[in-house]
């Protein structure tokens, strides 16, 4: 860990030293790929923070489907907990635990989605069984790291809140953004999300 934290303070310098927003982002879109295949969580995470492109692919292969292929959960978790796709995934993930902890968040997702469309009223993904979840219940019933990745990764249609936002789901929304969904990625994906982001948390 100590190591990763030398390299990560190694590249936020770098990364500092380059006066051109442009070029910065640039840079650290195309050192993302390369530190989610050796498992450089730390250093994923500072990337992000200078405006790493999560989703760039290189070769055909996004950060997230090497580091998952490669075995690398925490950084799995980072990128999807920051919006990395798994659109583009595809089903060959080789790594067993990786492949099972996205394939719970896919699942998890698409529950979630219906919820907020008011289509599911006792998904499968929980725990307990009940008559009826709330969107409420079924947040708090998931595990942190399962939470923070739903709320956070994207599928062909954007993030939680990108749906909310199509859905009109004013309350959902802020219930949403209140538990964890960051309406950044909103939008960056959407560009309409601004305006709705705004006429509901007014």
């Amino acid at each position: 860990r100590q190591r990763q934290m030398c390299i990560r303070d190694s590249f936020k310098a770098i990364l500092e030293s380059v006066n051109n927003d442009k070029n910065r982002i640039e840079l650290a879109s195309q050192v993302i790929y390369i530190a989610a295949q050796n498992g450089h969580t730390a250093v994923v995470t500072a990337l992000l923070e200078n405006g790493a492109e999560i989703n760039k692919a290189n070769n055909g292969f996004t950060p997230l489907y090497t580091a998952a292929t490669e075995g690398y959960k925490d950084v799995v978790k980072t990128l999807l907990q920051n919006g990395a796709t798994t659109s583009f995934l595809g089903i060959r993930v080789g790594n067993k635990e990786c492949k099972e902890y996205i394939k719970k968040v896919k699942k998890c997702h698409q529950q979630l989605k219906r919820i907020v469309s008011g289509l599911d009223k006792n998904p499968s993904c929980l725990s307990r069984v009940s008559s009826e979840v709330t969107l409420e219940d079924f947040l708090n019933d998931m595990d942190q790291d399962i939470k923070d990745a739903v709320l956070n990764m994207q599928d062909s249609g954007g993030n939680i809140l990108a749906h909310a936002v199509r859905n009109n789901k004013a309350e959902e929304y802020k219930i949403l953004k209140e538990s964890g969904a960051k309406d950044d990625i909103t939008v960056r994906y959407k560009s309409k999300g601004f305006t709705y982001k705004r006429s509901m948390t007014e």
